[in-house]
């Protein structure tokens, strides 16, 4: 497939977005912190991940004093080819790290439910199934039966890596009340 580039709104002229998932600079001339004229080569900006795992890159406006922005990678790419939108963007196939343009689409949170469940990606998955999950289902066995022999909350949470609060929303039966 072929690599087709497009302007950014908001950022016409400064950057482009291309088809297969990725985000360039533009050449130009900047003016410095001290009104001195500087020539900015143009390039493929290397993406990082936000804190949920989106790719995102640092987006710079030259109107005035620049300003900074970090911008979600599959937003830009879906503005540049179909608009910008209130609605969400989606990774068809839920994989963040798929940013060509044939798996984005807008949408609504209903709509990105019902790519998770085709998918087969686990809306709010629970117990050793979340990818964050500590614990699985032998080792909380073994915790309600220290806590059933009278062990305290905080040394089998320093046995198991986790809070004291963990423990007792098991105790509680808050969490991994299944088990």
């Amino acid at each position: 497939m072929a690599e087709i580039w497009r302007d950014i709104p908001d950022y016409v002229g400064l950057y482009q977005a291309s088809n297969l998932g990725r985000i360039k600079s533009l050449p130009r001339v900047v003016i410095g912190g001290k009104g001195k004229a500087q020539d900015v080569p143009g390039g493929i900006l290397k993406h990082s991940k936000d804190s949920y795992g989106y790719h995102v890159v640092s987006l710079c406006n030259s109107t005035g004093k620049a300003k900074t922005k970090v911008c979600k990678v599959h937003r830009l790419i879906l503005a540049a080819f179909r608009g910008k939108s209130t609605l969400m963007g989606r990774h068809l196939d839920d994989d963040k790290d798929n940013n060509a343009l044939v798996n984005l689409e807008y949408g609504t949170g209903k709509d990105n439910a019902a790519d998770r469940t085709r998918n087969g990606t686990k809306v709010g998955a629970t117990g050793a199934d979340n990818g964050a999950a500590k614990l699985d289902e032998p080792k909380v066995k073994v915790i309600k039966e220290r806590l059933a022999k009278g062990d305290s909350a905080r040394s089998i949470a320093k046995a198991y890596s986790v809070s004291p609060s963990a423990i007792l929303k098991i105790k509680n039966g808050e969490t991994w009340s299944a088990v």
